[in-house]
């Protein structure tokens, strides 16, 4: 009956080794796509990826995000080994041992059992560790969310930009033709005495940068598409026919929910869950000079060689240990983990202050860009209306074509400043909701 209790229990340990192994997702080399399948997608393509899909799949796919979950895992794990300080302890041995055997003198033991442990008062040591090891579970999980939010502003910002060169091409493209135009004309008009060569010559100049701004745009469409595809690892096509626009308004955005932001943001409440468990690491610190007490049970089969037999023994006490001299190793344990709260309460406080500094700069630039972009839309009507009156007095001939053609580039110009403060409010408000912890809940609607 005791060998099948001693064999029960031998299953039982190896079982619960089995279940214990955790199996993560890996990231292989061999899954990461050639430049060749990257650049492969066909901008005219009818299925675009939306920006919001992008965002989600960046988290997906980001490495950043893969460790991070194998931290959270390994957390876990510590957790699970805190825990098992309270459980019961079950181990094998086998012993083997020659020496005096009393009368007969010498003799050969060979011992094989089993023992069993259970801690049943350490001062609060085993409650102490699991509360370390669950703030650093709930930090990696913050950790986590920090990184997925990260990783989707990130592909969120080239998206926005490839956009905003789109946009910008299509002026420049515009500005082209009109140029184009001009210039063709100004050639027949030439051989007719109507244009002089400077002024030709104005034109084609003029032509020849719009079409040196097109190329480095087009360049720029293409480096901000390639980004987008390397981060969710897929070749794309961007939604270029679709403005994203993001939930909410920076107007509305208070002084109180700049505070209720540090928060809401997951690197602050990461900082402060990894202070909780310095504090809890630092109990522990304080506890180690005070007693463990734990009651031990061995059942253990001997072999007498004198007497050529097998004898069961048992045994069951109390275990109490006690440090008494460490060579200073207690008081340095403890100093130092008095300084690591040290640190991370200051670590965390400068957090929230550059948090807090960083959201009301951000909140007062998107307030600023968007009275700015109301503005500079009627600057933008009031140069067309003047390029429009500047080709009836051209046409008059009123006007130059030099004053005609600043008149159309300043046009242009107005434009493409609109442009500009249009998407540079929308990665304002994107970095605003990152900044307070907005970005993995409230994704961009298209």
């Amino acid at each position: 009956m005791r060998c099948a209790a001693l064999g029960l229990a031998l299953l039982a340990s190896s079982a619960l080794t089995s279940q214990a192994q955790t199996t993560l997702t890996s990231f292989e080399e061999e899954a990461e796509l050639t430049a060749t399948q990257l650049t492969s997608s066909d901008p005219s393509q009818a299925g675009c990826l939306p920006i919001a899909d992008a965002m989600r799949a960046a988290a997906i796919a980001s490495p950043d995000v893969a460790v991070a979950v194998a931290q959270k895992a390994g957390s876990k794990a510590d957790l699970c080994l805190a825990r098992s300080l309270t459980l019961p302890q079950f181990s094998t041995f086998a012993r083997t041992q020659a020496g005096d055997g009393g009368l007969t003198g010498n003799a050969i033991d060979n011992l094989v059992g089993l023992r069993a442990s259970q801690r049943i008062w350490d001062f609060g040591d085993a409650r102490f560790a699991r509360e370390a090891a669950q703030s650093r579970v709930s930090a990696a999980e913050q950790t986590q969310l920090s990184i997925e939010a990260e990783a989707e502003r990130r592909v969120a910002l080239s998206y926005i930009t490839a956009l905003e060169a789109y946009e910008r091409k299509s002026v420049t493209s515009e500005r082209e033709d009109y140029f184009r135009r001009q210039l063709s004309a100004l050639q027949a008009a030439l051989e007719i005495g109507g244009a002089t060569r400077s002024e030709v010559a104005e034109v084609a100049a003029r032509l020849a940068e719009a079409e040196a701004e097109r190329i480095e745009i087009e360049f720029l469409i293409e480096q901000s598409t390639l980004q987008v595809a390397t981060d969710v690892n897929r070749a794309v096509a961007l939604c270029y026919d679709r403005s994203p626009e993001l939930p909410g308004a920076a107007e509305g955005f208070s002084d109180m929910e700049t505070d209720l932001a540090l928060i809401s943001n997951p690197n602050i409440e990461a900082a402060r869950r990894n202070l909780g468990s310095l504090k809890a690491e630092q109990e522990r610190a304080r506890r180690e000079r005070l007693p463990v007490v734990d009651v031990v049970a061995i059942g253990s089969y001997a072999y007498f060689d004198q007497f050529n037999t097998w004898e069961f023994r048992d045994r069951i006490g109390i275990d109490v240990s006690v440090p008494i001299l460490s060579g200073s190793a207690l008081n340095a344990r403890s100093q130092a983990a008095n300084a690591e709260v040290a640190r991370a309460g200051a670590d965390l406080v400068r957090q929230r202050r550059q948090l807090r500094e960083d959201i009301l700069i951000s909140r007062r630039r998107a307030l600023s860009l968007y009275a700015q972009s109301v503005r500079r839309a009627s600057v933008e009507d009031r140069k067309l209306e003047q390029f429009e009156a500047a080709e009836i007095e051209f046409d008059a001939g009123l006007k130059t074509l030099p004053d005609l053609v600043e008149d159309r580039l300043d046009y242009e110009e107005a434009r493409l400043e609109l442009i500009r403060v249009k998407y540079a409010l929308l990665i304002e408000r994107l970095n605003l909701l990152a900044l307070t912890g907005q970005l993995g809940t409230r994704a961009l609607m298209d």
